[in-house]
């Protein structure tokens, strides 16, 4: 009895977390753009700020005697939550608020990677709700459209198909060494995630394989095994659908269609994807009528929305370009 009482008692807590956990998403997400000058705003920030953070010291009260590594992030999280509510209520210094939302971020996905792993040993705590910070990043987005570019033009006019694989294989090799020595040294790490790639890194790569590794292995994987005009399919969708899809979904996609993802999100991905290997098709095979290359690139199209859509464990940075590719290599012949 005294065991089960304890098991009931522990999942209790990281339930509780969890709760915690998503409002505490919700806030990050939502002020990571704040709006100074509307006074409702800065009073809904206000209060859930202090909810949050009384939701959390409620928690330690009650738990007092139970104290592990994410107890002293719970603090961390809750001392930045009143500074928070404090900035907001004495004079809303920008900079300030700025400091204080990047504290937020980095104590969220640190929380978020121990809870993550306290699955392997705490079988009976199946956490649902709890997700990534992913903020909108035009410094990312961008870098993401240009990368993009880049290869499809050094590929077609510059390289070719061999020399473009020995450039993707040498940077892929230069990308996983710098992912292995990170897990190594957190001096490293914070140096790398936070003055290398600080303008363009999510919150939770600091502890995840970044999105950019993941690009060029989707890339060394397509040019291994499929043609150039699917490559070139599958790096376009990318490029162009995977950005405006992130911009648009995240800023005015409010109704969900799976997980964080939104139904205009999804829309923006299946339209931007349609519309760039529709223009594509016609540049490479003029030879085909209109209405099949609409198909062709609705295909295309739909198939990187839907792998979008239900890539989790993995990066769509990954899994687009190669399911894209995929499907234009069979309609494409």
């Amino acid at each position: 009895m005294e065991a089960t009482a304890a098991l009931t008692r522990e999942c209790t807590v990281y339930e509780e977390i969890e709760v915690i956990m998503e409002q505490l998403h919700d806030f990050v997400s939502t002020i990571q753009r704040p709006r100074l000058l509307d006074e409702s705003w800065t009073a809904r920030m206000h209060e859930a700020s202090l909810e949050i953070e009384t939701r959390i010291e409620e928690l330690r009260i009650a738990f007092a005697e139970k104290r592990e590594a994410w107890s002293d992030t719970l603090d961390e999280i809750a001392d930045t939550l009143s500074n928070y509510a404090k900035e907001l209520s004495e004079g809303s210094n920008s900079n300030r608020l700025q400091s204080l939302y990047r504290s937020l971020e980095e104590n969220y996905e640190d929380l978020f990677q121990y809870l993550k792993g306290l699955q392997k040993d705490f079988a009976e705590w199946k956490p649902t709700s709890m997700q990534h910070l992913k903020p909108v990043n035009y410094k990312r987005n961008l870098f993401h459209v240009f990368n993009g570019c880049l290869a499809i033009v050094t590929y077609e006019f510059i390289l070719g198909h061999f020399w473009s694989l020995v450039a993707v294989l040498t940077m892929l090799a230069i990308a996983v060494s710098l992912e292995v020595s990170r897990r190594f040294s957190d001096r490293w790490n914070d140096f790398l995630v936070n003055k290398v790639f600080g303008g363009i890194s999510r919150p939770f790569e600091r502890h995840k394989v970044n999105g950019s590794t993941y690009y060029l292995i989707g890339l060394a994987a397509i040019l291994l095994l499929f043609p150039a005009h699917a490559i070139e399919a599958g790096v376009l969708v990318l490029t162009f659908a995977d950005p405006a899809a992130s911009v648009l979904g995240k800023l005015f996609g409010k109704k969900k269609l799976y997980r964080d993802k939104s139904w205009l999100g999804s829309g923006v991905f299946f339209g931007v994807a349609t519309l760039a290997i529709f223009i594509f098709v016609g540049i490479v095979r003029p030879d085909l009528a209109w209405f099949s290359a609409l198909g062709i690139a609705a295909c295309v199209g739909l198939a990187g929305m839907l792998t979008e859509l239900f890539t989790v464990h993995l990066d769509d940075n990954f899994t687009v370009p190669v399911v894209c590719a995929a499907v234009a290599s069979v309609l494409l012949v």
